[in-house]
């Protein structure tokens, strides 16, 4: 991520780290809360999450191939955010589930 980032002109590289890291602690925050408003089951929430991890990574690729550094930026935070609201807060608990026969 800092070879994408040391190309956003006027942006320090630890500045865009840390927007990252935001994003991605954002989204461990409003993840569960998040899911016990919507009262998805995990499966659903993991194919909503990687529908749109899918399509946050090819905008990703568009920016970068058209030089579009923040827009990029705002892609990976984007994405850190999904990443965290779906597969990142409930990866254990999912393996809990599907590893226990009840």
């Amino acid at each position: 991520m800092t070879t994408f980032l040391s190309e956003v002109p006027g942006l320090n590289i630890t500045l865009g780290n840390d927007l990252a890291i935001f994003a991605g602690l954002a989204g461990v925050v409003v993840g569960p809360l998040l899911n016990w408003y919507l009262k998805l089951k995990i499966k659903t929430l993991f194919l909503m999450g990687f529908a749109l991890m899918f399509t946050e990574l090819a905008l990703v690729v568009i920016f970068k191939v058209t030089n579009l550094p923040y827009c990029l930026l705002v892609c990976i935070m984007c994405f850190e955010f999904t990443y965290s609201i779906s597969f990142g807060c409930y990866f254990f608990t999912y393996v809990s589930i599907v590893g226990n026969p009840a």
